[in-house]
């Protein structure tokens, strides 16, 4: 579901290890048996994580987060949303169908893009949480804060309903 042209990596190559023994090193990214060797952005760090444009329009940008949001990725990946979000779309929804891993960087970066976009009058909304980010996200409250959406469709909706309403209730999912 990626579109093949568009991808923003974070460190996937072969020589990445991380100090948690429970981590296998990642292999050249493929997803959907397509392999994304034409990155617009690299990053030499160990971090295992990937941004993908899926889509964008002066409406909204849907951007894929792939792999994990940790210490080492988190300050890249807040600066690609944040470069991403100011091409002009008025809402952002960001997929985490493909985000393994998430800690408080990655929470920080979320909240960070939150009070940013609200600044300026944009929207933002989380689809497709793994299970283990869907708990991360209701412990921490996070899902009292971001809409939470099961498709790029539904969110895509609800963002286009609440720009019409001109209000947000954000306990969606």
């Amino acid at each position: 579901m990626f579109p093949r042209e568009k991808a923003l990596e974070c460190g996937v190559d072969q020589e990445s290890t991380s100090e948690r023994s429970d981590r296998k090193p990642r292999e050249k990214l493929a997803i959907d048996n397509t392999s994304y060797d034409k990155p617009l952005l690299s990053k030499s760090a160990s971090a295992n994580c990937s941004l993908f444009v899926n889509s964008e329009s002066e409406a909204v940008s849907i951007l894929d987060i792939v792999g994990e949001v940790d210490l080492n990725s988190a300050p890249w990946m807040f600066s690609q949303i944040w470069q991403s979000s100011q091409k002009g779309s008025r809402s952002l929804i960001l997929n985490l169908e493909k985000l393994d891993f998430m800690d408080s960087s990655g929470l920080q970066v979320l909240l960070r893009l939150r009070e940013k976009l609200k600044n300026k009058n944009q929207d933002i909304t989380l689809v497709s949480p793994q299970p283990q980010i869907k708990k991360l996200l209701r412990l921490t409250g996070f899902d009292k804060l971001f809409a939470l959406h099961e498709s790029n469709e539904e969110a895509r909706m609800w963002l286009q309903t609440t720009d019409v309403l001109g209000q947000q209730d954000t306990n969606i999912v």
